[in-house]
């Protein structure tokens, strides 16, 4: 991802948060990965540590299900 870094406080979190998330809902390993890395670059480019994650990023782990 290229992206606009606003602040990077949570972005190591969020990956971690977004690959367990995928993993847990039965994703493969790409795919978790694929939704952590998406997830961290969304972060990175929002003020604050825990923004509200886009119905974009969440629907990665729902329609892998």
């Amino acid at each position: 991802y290229s992206i606009h870094i606003v602040n990077r406080v949570g972005g190591g979190d969020s990956f971690t948060a977004g690959f367990c998330a995928a993993i847990l809902a039965g994703c493969t390993l790409r795919h978790a990965h694929e939704v952590a890395v998406a997830t961290s670059a969304y972060v990175c480019t929002q003020h604050g540590a825990m923004p509200r994650l886009p119905r974009q990023i969440t629907d990665m782990i729902n329609d892998n299900l």
